[in-house]
């Protein structure tokens, strides 16, 4: 998933008045604890040049649920928010297990195709 792909998603499951860029920043600051998980640099937001997430699919959906909580939280939708930080943050620990117990031994290589 792209980044782009990601905030196109989240919109159109929350529609809202905030700005790509700030979305875009949200989205980067999962990203960073992802390549944390990956041992890998941290990405620069290229924002507003579109750039290749680092969680692969199945996974990558975490992007935009992250992005729909962080939507809901900034509108003060507060029940809706509890909801779907709850969803967000599960998905998250389940992808970064996902993704360690595929890849995360010395010996594996992770390879983006």
């Amino acid at each position: 998933m792209t980044l782009k792909e990601a905030i196109q998603k989240a919109d159109f499951q929350r529609p809202n008045l905030i700005d790509e860029e700030i979305k875009a920043h949200w989205v980067m600051s999962l990203e960073c604890e992802i390549a944390e998980l990956m041992k890998i640099d941290i990405p620069e937001c290229l924002w507003p040049d579109d750039q290749e997430l680092l969680m692969p699919s199945p996974k990558d959906e975490i992007y935009v649920l992250y992005l729909m909580s962080k939507i809901d939280l900034t509108n003060e939708e507060v029940d809706v928010y509890q909801n779907d930080a709850v969803t967000a943050n599960q998905a998250i620990t389940e992808a970064k297990q996902w993704w360690y117990r595929l890849y995360g031994n010395p010996t594996a290589k992770y390879v983006r195709v």
